[in-house]
């Protein structure tokens, strides 16, 4: 069940990367529900950089840093005091724009509040379903996601936002962190198998 969660923390934060600007520097608190699964977790922007801590029924599980317009991002985990990267053949572009994503055959679905903010909500075709997101004016990137296909249904949502300035070092891995992969999947394939 972990190894299967934090697969589909990855697949969530992969689905996200699509669009590119500056957003404000801010943090928040994220709520992530597939399937009816619940899970929380924390975020970090600043500039071009994000961090998201993933927790699982209250636990550390990992770390995601990536840079906007890079084609690489790192995990690490806490517990393991491990890191790894992964590459994809396209740039990560995880800080949207309105305007560019209205490009995607979206229909706008007008003005809607999401916690004190004020979100324009669009909705695009996604591999035969439907996809939702909620544009803060404010912070210029989506604060809500809902991704609906067949058998298949997630939200995010970012929760207690706090706009302001973030430490570089939030955005760094800790010193001390050994780059093994082979050790990390080790620890997780027998719950995988199972």
């Amino acid at each position: 069940m972990l190894y299967r969660h934090r697969l589909l923390v990855v697949v969530a934060f992969l689905a996200l990367s699509c669009g590119a600007c500056r957003s404000a520097e801010f943090s928040a608190d994220l709520k992530y529900v597939t399937n009816g699964t619940a899970s929380m977790g924390k975020m970090y922007v600043k500039n071009n950089y994000m961090r998201i801590d993933n927790n699982y029924k209250g636990n550390n599980i990992f770390t995601i840093l990536a840079e906007n317009g890079n084609s690489t991002a790192w995990l690490y985990d806490k517990d393991l005091k491990l890191y790894w990267s992964f590459t994809r053949e396209v740039p990560f572009n995880f800080l949207n724009t309105l305007s560019e994503c209205k490009t995607w055959n979206g229909v706008d679905m007008g003005l809607e509040k999401v916690g004190n903010m004020k979100c324009r909500k669009i909705a695009y075709p996604v591999n035969g379903g439907k996809e939702t997101r909620w544009y803060s004016e404010k912070l210029r990137v989506p604060i809500k996601f809902e991704r609906e296909l067949i058998n298949y249904h997630t939200t995010l949502l970012y929760m207690n936002i706090k706009i302001g300035k973030q430490k570089d070092e939030v955005f760094m891995i800790p010193g001390g962190f050994e780059n093994r992969i082979a050790d990390y999947w080790t620890k997780f394939m027998p719950m995988y198998e199972k």
